[in-house]
């Protein structure tokens, strides 16, 4: 493990913790005030006083880099450093940001007693309330608000120690399968080198990614595999749904022909859902089928798509038309990779992630409430925890029913609509896990009209996304001159006929009548569909 950087308010107690924490976990403690204090010649108050705050954040920027290119340490961080997005990412870069919470009044309370000169305390309300965001972006959050120091620095090794340790889940399947192992842990993409050799396969390999994710895992993973003596060979597409399509696959399949590559070579995803389906379904026909290994590097992927096997590429007249079944040797969910995504990727996952919960019961759903600044924040303790239940959930159901004959139909819960959705504007406009919002809500409203659901259900699931800033319906700019007005909902049921899970014509409902029970019905009435769509379509009123 990196550096550990304690972030928090002045007084939240992070030198004092520093210490504790270091000693608890025999490393070095490094106080960055200290650090640029020795650095300079000067006291911090004295830089403020002789140079201003613009030439201290210089020097605590300049202190950070040294910082971070030295043996791990625990290291006290100035209250101010967060303002910097640029410092954000490079403690991210190279470390775990560990959040000091402390309220307002106990911070000024403990800094008016302390014998420590601090320059900006007259300014403490207004720059508390601009920092709040930003301390929000740790990894690890403690509050220290009537907590002993001793006591704070125990529940920060506590948090390290759930992280190192992770978890594996194993996923059996009654036919010739076999199994797998999922394993999820921060940091666990570089023990991919060594999964290779323990699962027997060729270090021969392909690593399949998408440009975006390549620039920042891809010298990390290549790095690895080169050094435990693998060969690599890259193959890099644009990132977007746009790629994944027979096109893609043809061009692969030159370049994995031209190199000779055969089928003991270990086909690696590393990438969110699109590197994923694509690279397995390359994988599924090369030859006959070659190893296939799962690096998901989007929360998407991580929670929903690396998991099962399904492995599919896009059609024009549809989402995944032409696929297989065919699963990894072994999946590698690293929750830090996570760390580059822009929220609106990672927000995608976060509607597979409420799609679980609802399939899983009120526990994981009340998780997911009660956590949900943890989790739209992407703090490591918690998003380990909902991506194992989400993993849990899918391979509990997957190993029951591995190719979509009976109850894996349920995971499609909300995708019937959402599928639709993309189909009819291009696969652009919406991301599919905002589909998927819409296609939740959708679905709660179409189960309160069959009487099959309470209407409060609808309203919690709709109030929770909108929390993680999804979208609940359709948007006015779904598609270039097209309203909401201008995609009907016979429009929409039509694509719905074209779902996988239509039988006869005639589309089947993934629905939920409560939390933890969901069922896949096929005799709904056309006119409570078209009731539920309209419902999604227009900002309509939700009683009628």
């Amino acid at each position: 493990m990196d550096h550990i950087y304690l972030t928090g308010f002045m007084a939240s107690g992070k030198t004092t913790v520093g210490q504790l924490l270091a000693t608890e976990l025999g490393r070095r403690f490094i106080d960055i005030d200290d650090f640029i204090a020795r650095k300079s010649g000067k006291s911090i108050a004295e830089i403020f006083n002789d140079e201003g705050e613009d030439e201290f954040r210089r020097l605590e920027k300049e202190a950070l880099r040294e910082i971070s290119s030295l043996e791990p340490a625990v290291v006290a961080t100035g209250g101010g450093i967060v303002t910097n997005p640029e410092n954000i990412d490079l403690m991210r870069r190279s470390g775990i940001i560990v959040n000091l919470g402390v309220s307002l009044e106990t911070a000024v309370a403990r800094a008016s007693a302390s014998s420590v000169r601090r320059p900006l305390i007259a300014a403490a309300p207004l720059l508390y309330e601009a920092r709040r965001e930003a301390y929000n972006l740790a990894d690890i959050r403690v509050d220290t608000d009537g907590r002993a120091p001793d006591e704070v620095a125990s529940l920060i090794a506590k948090h390290l120690e759930d992280l190192r340790l992770g978890v594996t889940l194993r996923i059996e399947f009654p036919r010739k399968t076999g199994a797998y192992d999922i394993i999820i842990r921060p940091g666990c993409m570089n023990e991919l080198p060594r999964a290779l050799d323990e699962l027997g396969l060729s270090r021969e390999v392909v690593v399949m990614s998408d440009e975006t994710v390549w620039g920042f895992w891809g010298d990390t993973l290549l790095e690895g595999l080169r050094a435990r003596g693998c060969k690599a060979s890259i193959y890099v597409i644009p990132p977007g749904e746009a790629s994944k399509n027979l096109d893609t696959v043809a061009s692969v399949y030159d370049f994995l022909t031209a190199r000779k590559l055969g089928r003991d070579t270990v086909m690696i995803a590393l990438g969110g859902g699109v590197v994923g389906d694509t690279a397995g379904f390359i994988a599924a026909t090369y030859m006959r089928g070659i190893p296939f290994v799962q690096v998901p590097t989007s929360l998407l992927a991580q929670v929903d798509s690396s998991i099962g096997g399904k492995v599919a590429v896009d059609h024009k007249q549809g989402k995944n038309l032409i696929g297989a079944f065919y699963q990894p040797r072994i999946c590698l969910i690293d929750p830090f990779t996570l760390r580059t995504l822009p929220y609106r990727e990672y927000s995608q996952g976060l509607a597979e992630v409420v799609k679980c919960a609802i399939l899983s019961g009120d526990e994981f759903l009340e998780l997911l409430e009660r956590e949900k600044e943890a989790v739209i924040a992407g703090r490591p303790p918690v998003l380990t925890e909902v991506i194992r239940r989400c993993c849990v959930l899918k391979a509990e159901v997957v190993s029951q029913d591995e190719r979509d004959e009976g109850r894996r139909m349920i995971l499609n819960l909300g995708h019937t609509l959402a599928h639709a959705l993309e189909s009819l504007t291009g696969y652009g406009k919406l991301t599919h896990g905002e589909a998927v919002s819409i296609g939740l809500v959708w679905a709660c409203r179409l189960a309160w009209r069959v009487g099959l659901a309470p209407e409060g259900l609808s309203e919690r699931i709709r109030n929770l996304l909108t929390a993680m800033r999804l979208p609940v319906s359709i948007p006015t700019d779904i598609s270039p001159g097209i309203s909401p007005g201008g995609i009907s909902p016979e429009g929409i049921i039509e694509k719905m006929v074209l779902d996988k899970k239509a039988r006869r014509g005639r589309p089947r409902f993934v629905l939920p009548s409560r939390p933890g029970e969901v069922g896949v019905y096929d005799d709904v009435p056309d006119d409570a569909v078209i009731a539920a769509i309209q419902d999604v379509l227009v900002h309509a009123d939700p009683s009628t």
